[in-house]
């Protein structure tokens, strides 16, 4: 019987790799400024030793002079944050946004106003959204940060300030489910010399919490979707509009969409007979096995 519990959508496995590059980035150059960082507690020294890695970076750059190389560094660390949570929105942004803009014919609501744009997705599809509620406080706050990144160039609005107080996102940073039970989450930035003072953690943070909804958003789409949709998307694109040739060969269409559907999307489990139950008499389907079949004949091993 079809298990659905590991499926990834192909939007959820672009979000992944997104997600685990700005984990290895973050941690890569936040890591790297810190050994800098340990090379000399003489002001003199260290930025001398800054200066001459930048020389010796391969670009059209000369020598550099820092009246302080530690609080350079600080500031350094501190943009890799703040570039990381705009990297982050847009990531999740493409996601949203290729959610909110497909499956058309299987919205409840056509149209729905207010809220966010991942509270306008559950509302259209009819979905509970009860399951990420806790996320959304959290959410909200580093999408403000994200505001105050890249439009105010690091300075907190008045919106941030006050959800820095908010008790609804406090309580969401106090009962955070970690992944390591007993842990708990990192505190969120502070505001300071009327900057807001992102660490190298909060961007991982902003960017787990938006991985949470999108493996809510996926779960929920291959229940609305079902089986029959997904075999048939498989179908055209590979046996109606693909060149000929198959890797690998399978007997059939249905075993080729069943071996598709696991590789790809982590549907386990599958039967042939499930394959073909799902798209039953449909007409389309039917040229997909008697479009295999020749493709297999004509080009196979």
């Amino acid at each position: 019987m079809a298990d659905f519990s590991n499926a990834k959508s192909e939007h959820q496995i672009a979000y992944l790799l997104r997600h685990a590059e700005l984990n290895n980035h973050v941690k890569v150059a936040t890591a790297a400024v810190d050994h800098l960082g340990s090379f000399s507690k003489d002001p003199m020294i260290l930025g001398d030793r800054i200066s001459q890695l930048i020389l010796d970076a391969g670009e059209r750059w000369t020598r550099t002079t820092f009246a302080d190389p530690k609080a350079e560094l600080d500031a350094v660390r501190r943009q890799i944050s703040e570039m990381a949570i705009v990297r982050v929105y847009s990531s999740f942004n493409v996601f949203s946004d290729e959610i909110d803009g497909s499956y058309n014919d299987y919205k409840r609501n056509a149209e729905t106003e207010g809220g966010n744009t991942i509270e306008r997705i559950y509302s259209k599809f009819g979905w509970n959204i009860e399951s990420i509620s806790y996320l959304l406080p959290v959410l909200n706050f580093y999408e403000v940060a994200r505001h105050c990144v890249a439009h105010q160039m690091g300075m907190p609005n008045k919106q941030v300030s006050t959800l820095l107080s908010d008790v609804a996102f406090l309580s969401a940073i106090e009962n955070w489910p970690t992944v390591i039970e007993g842990r708990k989450l990192s505190p969120p930035p502070s505001i300071s010399d009327g900057c807001l003072m992102l660490s190298p953690h909060h961007p991982i943070t902003y960017s787990d919490v938006c991985l949470r909804i999108v493996r809510d958003i996926d779960s929920k789409l291959f229940e609305t979707l079902g089986l029959k949709y997904y075999a048939k998307r498989i179908g055209r694109r590979d046996i109606l509009q693909h060149k000929p040739g198959f890797e690998p060969v399978q007997r059939d269409a249905y075993a080729y969409i069943r071996h598709k559907l696991s590789t790809e999307h982590g549907i386990s489990g599958l039967t042939i007979s499930e394959i073909r139950q799902s798209l039953g008499g449909d007409e389309e389907a039917k040229r997909y096995y008697h479009k295999y079949n020749e493709k297999r004949l004509c080009c196979g091993p």
